[in-house]
């Protein structure tokens, strides 16, 4: 027999409990590691920019930089959330399948199925949030470092209704 499980829910539930130890290996390395590692305190990334730039671009980098931070710590407190909330369900299926305790495939199908449906609107609501923020960071900049007779610039140009 091979290492390869024959029934997809199985294969996923072993998915599942890898990924589920990988991220607790991974949460209680980071909770041991304080932020005492050399270099991250005050991280500046204007500061790693060339001479002469602009003070706008370097506030616009600083600005992106710290939305990116944040988005990142949002997507994985609301990764964690979805998987508390699935966690016990899919365990407790995976128990009973391993302990020849007949789990109700539909059940357990439906619940994965709801599991990586909500990490996938998890990700693209947090992919939506960063675009908007990032895209206002873009456009304070370029208000910013426009000219003051720059035809090009959309928010000076003289719009006119056609007749």
């Amino acid at each position: 027999m091979s290492d390869q499980p024959a029934d997809p829910l199985a294969a996923f539930g072993d998915l599942y409990l890898k990924g589920l130890a990988a991220f607790q290996s991974a949460a209680g390395s980071a909770g041991e590691e304080q932020s005492g590692r050399p270099g991250t305190q005050g991280f500046n990334p204007a500061a790693m920019l060339p001479a002469g730039t602009p003070p706008e671009v370097a506030a616009a980098l600083t600005d992106a930089w710290r939305i990116s931070a944040t988005s990142a710590l949002r997507y994985g407190q609301a990764l964690m959330a979805v998987q508390l909330r699935y966690q016990a369900a899919l365990l407790h299926a995976m128990s009973d399948r391993a302990n020849g305790r007949a789990a109700e495939p539909l059940v357990l199908a439906d619940n994965a199925r709801a599991f990586v449906r909500e990490i996938g609107e998890t990700a693209e609501r947090e992919a939506r949030r960063l675009h908007l923020e990032l895209d206002q960071v873009s456009e304070a900049l370029a208000q910013a470092l426009a000219q003051p007779g720059d035809p090009a610039d959309p928010a000076r140009r003289a719009y006119r209704a056609k007749a």
